[in-house]
């Protein structure tokens, strides 16, 4: 299984709730030319799970659009900032296919669309550290899992910071 944490993009700070802050107009056109990065990738996902936050689902829903994929988006109080790395891989767990099943995918790409510091100690956690990392908005990580959730460690393939995949959804220019 490759796992994806996507730290939702820019969002406005002028509201009463938290809970309610939804993407600025910069920050969802970022997010769009990031997808569009993602798909010149050839990351598609198989599953995505995102935070009931409106800026998480925000996040989420763009990048299924702009990725061409035709997974469901589950929404998740374990995403939810203040929630722990097992709490989510439990969640992960129970909506994951049947290893081997018959609509299984051949390697399960799942994404996870939430907050900090919680995707920070998903990192660290993933790569055995007791210090969190910090995943800054719009960033995505990688990891290769050995390991199916609820049990689940990981090799970090790749950091993609926001501008990185901005650049890689941008056509190329002759």
């Amino acid at each position: 299984m490759d796992l994806f944490l996507l730290r939702h993009g820019v969002a406005e700070n002028a509201t009463a709730r938290d809970e309610d802050r939804v993407l600025t107009e910069p920050g969802r056109a970022d997010l769009r030319e990031a997808a569009r990065g993602m798909a010149r990738m050839g990351l598609r996902f198989d599953l995505v799970l995102a935070s009931p936050l409106a800026r998480a689902r925000e996040t989420a829903e763009i990048v299924i659009e702009e990725t061409g994929g035709d997974c469901l988006l589950s929404i998740v109080e374990e995403l939810v900032p203040g929630s722990t790395p097992q709490k989510v891989y439990g969640a992960l767990a129970a909506v994951l296919p049947d290893k081997g099943g018959p609509t299984s995918p051949p390697r399960i790409r799942a994404l996870l669309v939430g907050h900090e510091p919680l995707l920070g100690e998903i990192c660290a956690d993933l790569m055995g550290q007791t210090e969190p990392a910090h995943v800054s908005q719009g960033t995505l990580v990688w990891f290769e899992m050995r390991d199916r959730p609820p049990r689940c460690t990981g090799r970090l393939r790749e950091v993609l910071p926001l501008s990185k995949l901005i650049s890689a959804g941008r056509p190329e220019t002759p």
